[in-house]
């Protein structure tokens, strides 16, 4: 056996391997090799490989980089989804960003006088006056110069990628089709027994669209269509008797509901399905808020999912959304 490991990195000047090796070093240690990466398009990268032991199979490391595709963010464009989240009503508001929300609507009133003093001295042609008020905030930057840099070298990323304005169309749809290159590839390689995709902050983002456009586009086999598929087929009765059933802890409902999953998933496989991605895996994702970050509000967020844009964990019951009769005839499905 052997499985392959795909580390998406978060927002910020990210260099190509650190996240990596990062990973690497905490969860496998020194034992590891550095090799080829055959799989990716950017020369930049390199895999990273773990032994296999008793308990571990062999599996192969890598790094989907994308950081390069998000340079020249022009401040229009920071300014743009700032403004798409502020300018939004407290209830669309995700309850965990609430005490963010309302601290920065408090910090623009409270600066506000300052910025309109400054606008007038300004205006009248003050300028001595003009600078004693500018004075503290130039300080400020000498102190922490970082301001700027967390600005347009971490907040940029996150304003673009996750806003679908036109003019950032074309760095979504790349830092998109390359993922889904390197999970094909990955996939038709024919090394892996299954694959594991890690995402860290945006990464995190990132990761879920790659999931949900490659399995989209992913051809299913004739065989796999005629085939009778009894666990995925009784995956929504089977997961409520686990989650309504009293005897079991919260660590036991869980235990046992992966443990279904991972039954469908071989089930998909032994009938032609030539899906390997098993396991999703989010370190201080922004998918937590993503009802604030995906969509307009809650209702529009809801709607997506419900409508299967958007897929969740545990699924959605879509019996309400497509026929409830098969209309069929000899011949096939009309």
């Amino acid at each position: 056996m052997r499985q392959a490991v795909v580390i998406i990195h978060g927002i910020g000047e990210q260099r190509p391997m650190d996240t990596l090796r990062d990973f690497t070093r905490v969860v496998v240690g020194k034992k590891v090799r550095n090799k080829p990466d055959k799989m990716s398009s950017l020369f930049e990268l390199r895999r990273v490989q773990s032994p296999g032991t008793q308990y571990q199979p062999l599996t192969d490391f890598y790094e989907y980089y994308w950081a390069h595709h998000m340079r020249d963010t022009k401040i229009r464009m920071l300014i743009m989804w700032l403004r798409s989240l502020l300018f939004r009503k407290p209830k669309n508001v995700s309850e965990k960003l609430k005490p963010y929300y309302f601290f920065i609507w408090c910090l623009i009133f409270f600066l506000s006088p300052f910025i309109y003093q400054i606008s007038v001295e300004l205006y009248h042609g003050n300028y001595i006056d003009s600078l004693f008020f500018i004075f503290p905030f130039l300080i400020l930057l000498l102190i922490d110069y970082n301001i700027l840099r967390i600005a347009y070298g971490t907040i940029d990323d996150a304003a673009r990628y996750l806003n679908p304005h036109p003019d950032n169309i074309i760095q979504r749809n790349k830092i998109r089709q390359e993922g889904v290159e390197l999970l094909d590839t990955l996939h038709k390689s024919k090394k892996y027994s299954r694959i594991i995709i890690v995402g860290h902050s945006l990464g995190s983002v990132i990761a879920y669209d790659l999931i949900r456009i490659y399995w989209s586009s992913m051809e299913t086999p004739k065989a796999y269509i005629t085939k009778k598929q009894t666990l995925l087929k009784n995956f929504k009765r089977s997961m409520n008797e686990i989650f309504t059933n009293n005897e079991l802890t919260d660590n036991s409902k869980s235990q046992k509901y992966h443990e279904l999953q991972l039954k469908t998933w071989k089930e998909l496989r032994d009938f032609g399905l030539p899906w390997l991605i098993t396991d999703f895996i989010t370190a201080g994702s922004p998918l937590a808020h993503a009802d604030m970050l995906l969509a307009k509000d809650k209702q529009e967020f809801e709607r997506r999912k419900t409508e299967g844009e958007y897929p969740s964990c545990p699924p959605l019951d879509d019996h309400d959304i497509f026929y409830k009769i098969n209309f069929s005839t000899s011949n096939g499905p009309r």
